[in-house]
């Protein structure tokens, strides 16, 4: 059985702050404690929940009720409670900094943005939603998760609008962020959903729906955008199929890796001429960025427990595939 006991439920700050929650109840079992407590403010942002002095999940305004699991049995935990409040002068200065850099970015970045031809950089986009995920794990508040998932709701709403079009060089309809791009096609105005630039919209999507499904605490609010995302990105890779097994360079052991092609029709300048790099391997570094989306893939599977070993098996062949090579 757990122990817990509270060891501070104050307000976020002493002044000017929302009031302290009250009736604290812990509930404990053999590997989780059920936390409910009264909430006495109408402004507060959410509840701050620590244990151990180490924050562990930021609620939802008006919540009442947090459930933390996967424990140790006998073992005492110590929580801590605060509420919290947007416009509390004392926020942590990161946070502050953070919330303050990226109040323009849907308006500047997103607003109009995801259309037919008019698609942003996924290497600048992609930056910025990782950052996002980036940030929302290190401190796990919830206004950041809040403006990521207004922002992949304009990039879901982008890969809808593209994947209802049918001159995608693949002749059929294919999920993910179509571009028009000099390397496509001999002429260079040739559109094509390449996997590289559809993995870094694809990585935040998924690691949004990985963040959720590990945290039932999120599942009310954001649970049916995250079912959204992951079913996004699953389609992706059922369509797109980018990794080819390692038939050519088997391990000794007869372990055989994987690794991501360039799609048909990709071309490259090359030393002042053009190259058909078609179906040809991709560098390694390519290969790590289309495999990351699957990974948070995986991780949500094993979050809604049941764990897509399709996933696991492919992830394993990649990395033995980027493996230094062993010669007998």
């Amino acid at each position: 059985m757990v122990k817990a006991v509270i060891y501070l439920f104050l307000p976020m700050l002493l002044i000017a702050s929302p009031k302290a929650p009250s009736d604290l109840k812990l509930i404990p079992s053999s590997t989780s404690v059920d936390i409910s407590w009264v909430d006495n403010s109408d402004d507060e942002t959410g509840f701050k929940i620590f244990r151990d002095g180490k924050l562990i999940t930021i609620t939802k305004p008006s919540a009442t009720h947090f459930i933390d699991r996967g424990l140790v049995p006998n073992t005492t935990y110590r929580y801590t409670i605060k509420a919290t409040d947007d416009k509390n002068p004392n926020l942590d200065k990161d946070i502050a900094w953070f919330l303050n850099a990226q109040k323009n970015m849907k308006e500047d970045y997103f607003d109009g943005q995801f259309g037919v031809d008019n698609h942003p950089s996924e290497w600048d986009i992609g930056a910025y939603l990782r950052a996002y995920i980036d940030m929302y794990e290190a401190t796990r508040d919830l206004r950041i998760l809040r403006n990521l998932n207004e922002l992949l709701k304009i990039v879901a709403d982008g890969n809808d609008i593209l994947t209802e079009r049918v001159d995608d060089l693949t002749g059929k309809v294919m999920p993910g962020w179509g571009i028009r791009d000099e390397h496509y096609g001999p002429n260079g105005d040739a559109r094509y959903s390449d996997m590289l630039a559809n993995a870094l919209f694809a990585y935040p999507l998924a690691a949004f729906a990985r963040i959720v499904k590990e945290d039932t605490t999120l599942v009310d609010e954001f649970g049916a955008d995250a079912d959204r995302y992951y079913r996004m990105v699953k389609e992706l890779y059922e369509a797109h199929q980018p990794f080819r097994d390692d038939e050519d360079a088997p391990y000794p052991d007869g372990t055989k890796g994987m690794y991501a092609i360039y799609p048909d029709n990709y071309y490259e300048w090359e030393n002042g001429e053009i190259r058909n790099y078609s179906n040809i391997e991709r560098p390694i570094n390519m290969t790590v960025i289309i495999a990351e989306p699957l990974i948070e893939l995986y991780r949500a599977s094993v979050a809604d427990g049941k764990p897509n070993l399709k996933y696991e098996e492919i992830i394993n062949n990649i990395a033995n595939y980027n493996l230094p090579k062993i010669k007998n």
